[in-house]
């Protein structure tokens, strides 16, 4: 869930790394993983899409491989894992938020 950006004006180039620190420690990195899973659920849901326990699953064990593997989060140790594998658990909280939204609306 993140906003667009739309450049209104000439695009210059970066001269050095940026360094994006989202989160001040796993407190604040798990606090920040409900707010968006929420609002990612939530979407799912007010948009009609279509989504399921396997999709998840996938999209689950996908983002984790692409995050330690290709990203090279190995690199990092045990750091690396946790990170991998807290942003990868994003898509199954997600959908357990979604499914949840499902069923709260099949009862009405």
């Amino acid at each position: 869930m993140h906003p667009r950006a739309f450049l209104d004006g000439e695009c210059g180039h970066l001269k050095k790394d940026i360094i994006h620190y989202s989160y001040k420690d796993f407190s604040d990195f798990m606090n920040k993983l409900n707010k968006q899973t929420t609002l990612e659920a939530r979407k799912w849901f007010d948009t009609g899409r279509k989504m399921s326990f396997g999709h998840a699953l996938w999209r689950t064990i996908d983002r984790f491989f692409r995050k330690f593997i290709g990203k090279k989060g190995f690199r990092d140790g045990f750091m690396g894992f946790i990170l991998a594998a807290f942003d990868s658990i994003y898509q199954i909280i997600s959908y357990a938020k979604y499914w949840e939204l499902k069923q709260k609306d099949a009862k009405k």
